[in-house]
């Protein structure tokens, strides 16, 4: 009988048998020179049909200086909900909302706050490894997206794609001039959102799933985002940044969108992934909305704001919380893994997977952050055996592969998050009290039901919870067993302490291999903070154990082949756990991987152009004038756009990746064993946050 069991440890014995390796480091930068440039349609060159009202064509653009080495992929950014204009003339003597409106387009002394502009410190580093970055103005949906029921999700969408439509013609034709024929790769698109920017790529996401357009997204990154509408991102690799001190989004509702799309699409072939970033705020990923960056009005620390109405938090407070960031940090932070999942997933390099995965530590330039990853794998034979997702009531007794589950002496053992039946009939709340904010149910991280289904377990110190597997398993092709855990922290049996427990897999002859959770994992810890319901948070976290980390407890050796079970054993004393997403992730690579291209030349960085106003600026080579208001160049639409791109089917997700497996990778792993609403925010809206 084949048993593979453990070959890749045999002769480490040596040496340590623990532990995740530090990741490369992303952030550094690449060999393009980077040139700046941008380009003005002005204030009300576009009326998405959503919104009634007239939005700015505007962008500023980060590009390698050589653009004859292309062509580049492309990455749009789209900022969040913000207020639009200032007036210089007046003093705001320490308010920062003290001289600026939310009104499109300005008017009298006032200037246009350029929110476009708050991510060049990401965009141009980007940009040396070989991107085109477009970060793009949406003052003017900003100014009315209040008054239309979905906060301008649609209108954003539309806005994205007018500019996408540029992106075409300056491609392809000379209408606008020459600058970028050819230079840009309109099937290797990426999409940035932040707060309702986010919001606006995942309505974009679905508009282009139901169009024939002539470019394709590879990789959609949602930074602190909104979800107001529940819109599902499937067929796209997708990444959720989300700060833990988060004073604007404080719910962190956009972990919905990898909840709820993590099993919407039978076979999708795009990973997704979450990273929880402690001690960031909504803020701070822009630097125009950054009062030690921006002070010219509107720029705050939405956590410190939100202290103002509901007290201090002594971990993200403000004024000193213990695990606050600063603005250089958390942007840092941000360049570190934006650029890590974009390189991964638009650009074939393969060195990041670890660490975006949960499988290495962040990188250094992440690691005042520490982040924590939940990964889903593509839904495909080879990458991804559900075990036991969590969905139903008859998940307790049943498992996905329709073998039986046993609960031995659990002290708490429930389905909360959703009802009985998996939706909203019947729904339980995972926490005792969800607490309240401006009207909303909020139970430290979804407003708004259906939630997340989370098992609860109570233990004590000998109880297990055992997933029985059918005849014939076969493991041994998978690289890790993977579920996502957090401390319940309001469960009788919690404990204000690490859970510790061990995970079995038990063979069809009786062969028992463990592995502690702690030795794989960041430790799972209670949530920070003591302001709740706004902290601490209930999220959960990728536990992530590669297979080869399990140690036979007996001299045969474990039959991969046929498991028969799995075993999540506590014995280290009490406490408690929710838990979902139990099952075996990620082709066990064949051959040693290679890393992508990366960058090819050049070095350093120059700039030219610079901000702002509402001016025509033709520092491109591209000439507005000729596109009227109203309307947007079209150029020739060519091609197709398919939600799920050929050749992303590759564990890795990167495009091509099948070709350079990541095997290195796991050898590597195995070695080392309320706010100023007035102006800020509009009016109150029912169950929404506002940017």
């Amino acid at each position: 009988m084949k048993k593979p069991a453990l070959a890749l440890l045999s002769g480490l014995a040596g040496l340590a048998t623990s532990g995740r390796v530090a990741a490369a480091e992303p952030d550094a930068l690449g060999g393009f020179a980077v040139v700046r440039n941008d380009y003005s349609f002005g204030d009300a060159a576009f009326f998405p049909q959503s919104l009634g009202a007239p939005v700015e064509l505007r962008a500023v653009i980060h590009s390698p200086q050589d653009l004859g080495a292309g062509p580049f992929p492309l990455i749009i950014v789209l900022h969040g909900r913000h207020v639009t204009c200032y007036d210089p003339g007046i003093p705001n003597n320490g308010d920062p909302f003290a001289n600026v409106t939310l009104e499109w387009p300005c008017t009298g002394n006032r200037q246009p706050i350029p929110s476009r502009l708050g991510y060049e410190y990401w965009a141009e580093n980007l940009a040396s490894h070989g991107y085109i970055v477009a970060s793009i103005g949406a003052n003017g949906i900003n100014a009315a997206d209040d008054s239309i029921e979905d906060g301008g999700a649609q209108a954003r969408a539309e806005l994205i794609e007018a500019h996408l439509e540029l992106w075409q013609a300056f491609n392809t034709t000379d209408e606008y001039g020459t600058t970028f024929n050819g230079s840009v790769d309109l099937d290797n698109v990426g999409l940035v959102g932040h707060s309702r920017g986010g919001e606006g790529v995942a309505a974009f996401i679905a508009l282009a799933a139901e169009r024939d357009l002539p470019y394709t997204v590879g990789a959609a990154l949602l930074l602190a985002p909104t979800d107001f509408n529940r819109a599902l991102v499937v067929g796209v690799p997708l990444g959720v940044m989300l700060p833990y001190c988060d004073g604007d989004v404080f719910d962190l509702q956009g972990v919905h969108y990898y909840d709820d799309s993590r099993y919407a699409l039978s076979g999708d072939p795009a990973p997704k992934y979450v990273f929880e970033m402690a001690g960031s705020n909504h803020n701070f990923y822009n630097t125009v909305w950054s009062p030690t960056s921006f002070g010219a009005g509107g720029a705050v620390d939405d956590f410190a704001a939100l202290e103002e109405f509901v007290g201090v938090d002594p971990v993200c407070g403000g004024n000193g919380g213990s695990s606050r960031l600063t603005e250089a940090q958390q942007q840092t932070s941000f360049v570190a893994y934006a650029n890590g999942f974009f390189r991964t997933h638009l650009g074939d390099e393969d060195q990041f997977v670890e660490f975006l995965r949960g499988a290495a530590p962040p990188p250094g330039g992440a690691a005042a952050a520490a982040v924590r990853t939940s990964y889903m794998s593509p839904d495909l034979a080879d990458e991804r055996l559900v075990v036991n997702r969590v969905a139903t009531m008859d998940s307790l007794q049943t498992n996905d592969l329709g073998a039986a589950v046993q609960a031995t002496q659990l002290g708490g053992y429930a389905l909360c998050g959703v009802g009985p039946g998996g939706g909203i009939q019947g729904f339980e709340h995972c926490v005792e009290d969800p607490g309240t904010f401006e009207g909303d149910p909020f139970e430290g991280r979804q407003p708004h039901v259906p939630g997340l289904a989370q098992l609860r377990l109570g233990f004590g110190r000998s109880a297990s919870w055992i997933n029985e597997l059918p005849q014939g398993t076969d493991v041994s092709e998978f690289s890790a067993l993977q579920f996502r855990a957090a401390v319940d922290f309001v469960a009788p049996q919690f404990v204000d302490d690490d859970a510790e427990f061990t995970v079995v897999l038990v063979d069809r002859s009786g062969v028992r291999a463990s592995a502690g959770v702690e030795a794989w994992s960041e430790r799972l810890s209670p949530p920070a903070g003591g302001l709740y319901p706004i902290v601490p948070k209930l999220l959960l976290h990728g536990i992530r154990i590669p297979i080869a980390a399990f140690v036979s407890d007996g001299a045969a050796q474990l039959d991969l082949t046929d498991l028969a079970s799995i075993e999540l054993v506590f014995d280290a004393g009490p406490g408690a756990i929710l838990l979902s997403d139990l099952g075996f992730v990620d082709a066990l690579p064949i051959d040693p991987g290679t890393t992508g291209t990366g960058a090819s030349e050049g070095g350093g960085m120059t700039t030219t152009g610079d901000d702002d106003g509402g001016q025509a600026d033709t520092s491109t080579g591209i000439d507005p004038t000729t596109v009227a208001p109203g309307t947007v160049g079209t150029g020739e639409a060519e091609g197709t756009s398919t939600a799920a791109a050929d050749g992303r089917d590759d564990g890795c997700g990167c495009r091509g990746g099948r070709d350079r497996p990541s095997w290195w990778a796991l050898v590597v792993v195995c070695l080392a064993t309320v706010r100023r609403r007035s102006l800020r925010h509009g009016p109150v809206q029912p169950k929404r946050s506002e940017n």
